[in-house]
């Protein structure tokens, strides 16, 4: 490990008698350039009754900025120990055409030496000074100080002071100004709950770290490997399912959280709870995946027997609604939560899945309450062992990363419940009102926190931050319009959400024809409706990439487009016209002549196809793979007893010919 900045200097606290904790700068490469010149945050816990050699960990950033880049430096740590845990400061410095300058950080962190992992670093962090204004420019080598509860009670509280160069202080502001921050202290409850998490981090082709094991059904090689920093389990020469658990303890109440992709179909993944160690294992589960004709559900398994179903989800069958998860989800990034929990009527288990870069919703995907004898009698009293899922057919695979569970140990009974988990703190969070609706503000005027503080007609967001000189974590009021992942030619944007009079301006330099190739691509995001883009990567935050739909926006039908989520769900809803068509889902109805393609808002009538599903025919038809009968090469709709193997309803052959089977029967 490199040191930082020459004049950097690093932090020193007791957390105890015993045991000190230290935070430095060190230098980091993000670039590979071989020039150590990034300084970036570690920390040590250094046990003083100890000759081991202490270990260095990296104090990541939660913050939405700063958490996807790692080329900002990150120095001048400060730290106090308070009557409850240890509090830090440090500074960040600028980012490249940023308006908020070099800016504080301030972060809580606990010490409990009776968890397996006493020092708790989950608390974000928050951005000082918390008002508008004073964020401009650069905030610098911040300090604190510990105010007794004596001096100011009832807990006492933090001095903050930093080098201001913000110009805030009125018209005798210095360059810099020192500024005092004084923050009550407040009270922190008991956290009994623990904690375990993983990122997968490792070799490619490298087991999974050491404190999972995994019990595996007949395999040709080992599934469960590292690949790219993820924890993968494929199953190569057969299928097999992979239960994958946490060694070194045991719960009854605990709740779990992952990201997870699917592979192309025939892929589940899910969660394990109260295992049971045995030749034949038991346990509680929750599983989700892209496995046709598959039911979504909370279960539990006894001794290796058959699944006993707690509650069900949805069944992902042909011709349902949900069926087309089987489709669309494929290798996209999703979050799953899964819960177990004692309660007063039987033991409670639930699990949910959703897009990484949408809400997590409230309902879960599949939840029941149980007080089944059979399965209270195995699991309501004996803690055991937690985990991951996964099952597959040859050649699939699921994908883990972010793992993360809550829990009491042993046989202690709580509520596991972990809060929304975005991974990040969201900037707009950590500023105090300046714009309210008794005052609210303009275009570009001040911090807001939401349309309330606005006046009539504006929103609230991030887009105009920059241009209102307010910094990249600062939301203010702007025109709706530079908010909607929609291109407005008519107010002026010359690409989505920038350009004209109301937006900020456009920083990408493409010259990409809007509906030709590369014109949405990761550097130059594309909004609703545009085209053409490669994957959802190449598209605005919520919205994914949709093959061969661009003819919905005018486009033509084998371009793919960027699309809301909504448009795939098979529902009509949000501003929608008909089921998938209609306001930001395109105003086609219904695709180009010829071109061969069936979909639920225009269903193929008998003998015509593509379809997929069989709510893309007509009533009384389903989809089925019986192009050849009228000569062509794809799915088709027909009678239902045209695919029933049965030779029937006037068929000259097993479901061939006759009025509705197509005539060229092999």
């Amino acid at each position: 490990m490199l040191g930082g900045s020459p004049d950097d200097r690093p932090a020193l606290v007791s957390l105890d008698t015993t045991h000190l904790l230290v935070v430095f700068s060190a230098g980091t490469d993000p670039g590979a350039t071989g020039i150590y010149n990034i300084p970036r945050l570690r920390y040590s816990v250094i046990d003083t009754a100890s000759v081991a050699t202490p270990t260095c960990q990296s104090l990541d950033p939660r913050d939405d900025v700063f958490s996807t880049d790692n080329s900002v430096s990150q120095l001048s740590p400060s730290a106090v120990r308070g009557p409850d845990g240890v509090y830090l400061s440090w500074r960040s410095e600028a980012r490249a055409g940023d308006a908020a300058g070099d800016q504080i950080w301030f972060k809580y962190v606990g010490w409990d030496t009776t968890l397996e992992t006493p020092l708790d670093i989950r608390d974000p962090e928050t951005l000082i000074p918390r008002v508008c204004e004073g964020s401009v420019g650069d905030q610098r080598t911040p300090e604190l100080a510990l105010v007794p509860a004596a001096t100011m009670p009832p807990n006492g509280a933090l001095a903050i002071a930093w080098d201001d160069y913000s110009q805030s202080q009125g018209t005798q502001s210095g360059d810099p100004d020192v500024v005092v921050h004084y923050a009550p202290i407040h009270a922190r409850p008991a956290a009994p709950l623990k904690i375990v998490t993983e990122n997968f981090t490792g070799a490619d082709g490298s087991p999974w770290p050491a404190q999972w094991h995994s019990v595996l059904t007949a395999f040709t090689q080992p599934p469960v490997t590292i690949q790219a920093n993820q924890g993968r389990v494929i199953w190569a020469g057969t299928g097999g399912t992979a239960i994958n658990y946490i060694t070194d303890h045991k719960a009854l109440d605990v709740e779990m959280f992952t990201k997870v992709r699917l592979s192309p179909n025939s892929a589940t993944a899910g969660f394990v709870a109260r295992m049971i160690d045995g030749p034949q294992p038991s346990y509680l589960a929750g599983r989700i995946g892209d496995l046709t004709n598959d039911t979504w559900r909370v279960y539990a398994v006894i001794d290796g027997g058959a699944p006993i179903t707690i509650a069900a989800g949805p069944f992902i069958g042909p011709g349902t609604l949900a069926a087309a998860f089987t489709v669309w989800a494929q290798n996209l990034d999703f979050f799953m939560r899964f819960r177990v929990k004692t309660t007063p009527s039987g033991i409670y288990v639930a699990i949910k899945l959703w897009l990484s870069d949408l809400p997590e919703p409230t309902a879960w995907t599949a939840a029941g309450t149980t007080s089944d004898p059979t399965i209270l009698n195995k699991f309501g009293n004996t803690p055991g062992r937690f985990g991951l899922l996964a099952t597959e057919v040859v050649g699939r695979s699921s994908t883990f990363d972010d793992f993360q569970a809550t829990f009491y140990e042993g046989a202690n009974h709580g509520d596991p419940a972990l809060p929304p988990n975005s991974g990040v703190l969201p900037r707009g969070s950590a500023l105090y009102r300046e714009c309210t609706p008794d005052m609210p503000c303009a275009s570009g005027e001040a911090c807001c926190t939401g349309a309330a503080d606005c006046a009539t007609g504006l929103l609230c967001s991030t887009s105009l931050n920059q241009v209102a000189g307010l910094g990249s974590h600062a939301q203010t009021c702007g025109a709706a319009h530079c908010t909607n992942h929609q291109l407005d030619p008519a107010q002026g944007e010359t690409r989505v959400d920038c350009g004209g009079a109301d937006c900020p301006p456009c920083t990408c330099t493409s010259t990409a024809v809007r509906g030709g190739s590369g014109y949405a691509s990761a550097a130059c995001p594309g909004g609703i409706g545009d085209a053409d883009c490669g994957t959802s990567a190449d598209c605005l935050s919520g919205l994914i990439c949709a093959q061969d739909l661009g003819w919905k926006y005018g486009w033509s039908a084998g371009s793919d487009v960027c699309t809301p989520f909504h448009c795939f769900d098979r529902v009509q809803d949000v501003d929608e016209a008909g089921i998938d068509w209609g306001g930001s889902c395109g105003t086609a109805q219904c695709p180009p002549a010829g071109s061969n393609r069936c979909t639920v808002s225009c269903p193929c009538a008998k003998g015509f196809g593509d379809c997929d599903f069989s709510d893309e025919c007509t009533t009384g038809l389903v989809c089925g793979p019986k192009g050849a009968n009228f000569g062509v090469a794809y799915d088709v709709c027909v009678a239902p007893h045209c695919t029933n193997k049965v030779k029937d309803a006037g068929e000259t052959k097993v479901d061939c010919g006759g009025a509705d089977c197509g005539t060229i029967c092999p």
